[in-house]
């Protein structure tokens, strides 16, 4: 659990670095705020405003291991966004 925090700490600078509008959300929000619970990943959202996330996604790949092949592509496809 130790290093999922520091790892989420990284993450947390190279955002605020950025000044990009985000949040923790899921199991390290939880965590953080209220209910106990083991979780061995991060859920964070970014605030990129509607036709920007290409921006941050490249942005994001260029200074992050990816996981998985075409994650550029993956997280264009797989993005959420409400109207």
């Amino acid at each position: 659990m130790k290093k999922l925090f520091e790892q989420a700490l990284i993450v947390q600078n190279f955002l605020l670095k950025q000044k990009w509008e985000f949040c923790f959300i899921g199991g390290i929000a939880l965590i953080r705020w209220g209910e106990p619970r083991l979780t061995q990943d991060m859920d964070i959202t970014i605030f990129t405003g509607f036709g920007n996330e290409k921006k941050y996604i490249e942005i994001l790949c260029d200074n992050f291991n990816k996981r998985i092949k075409d994650a550029e592509e993956f997280a264009l496809k797989n993005k959420e966004s409400h109207p």
